[in-house]
């Protein structure tokens, strides 16, 4: 693995501070402008895994109620769109290449959110 260099340090230090501004009171204003309440549960549930480690004193809460609209029956909650994540992940201030790689499915995860090369 290759080796971070200090500008990539500072900058992951810094990137979760630019989400939580960005949407301090605006949380359930963010979420109420995704449709799909399986895009919201991945989107809350990605940004939530990404802010638990993170010292802050922001009310989260709006992230939890959103995870909680995961079911794990349905089927075609993780047939989501990649580019579709993405747009949000950025709407809620990840920066692109960030977004990327929290939008693209691992390769070990059998299903999940279609990878890049598809629509």
């Amino acid at each position: 693995m290759k080796k971070k260099t200090k500008k990539q340090v500072a900058k992951d230090k810094v990137w979760w501070r630019k989400v939580i501004n960005k949407n301090t009171g605006r949380w359930e204003q963010m979420f109420d402008s995704i449709d799909c309440q399986f895009m919201k549960a991945k989107v809350a549930s990605i940004i939530w895994w990404d802010m638990m480690d993170r010292k802050h004193e922001q009310d989260l809460s709006c992230l939890d109620m959103n995870m909680r609209l995961y079911s794990y029956n349905n089927p075609n909650q993780e047939k989501l769109n990649y580019h579709e994540l993405y747009q949000h992940l950025i709407n809620f201030g990840y920066d692109k290449k960030f977004a990327s790689v929290r939008a693209t499915t691992p390769k070990n995860m059998n299903g999940g959110i279609n990878d890049r090369t598809t629509t």
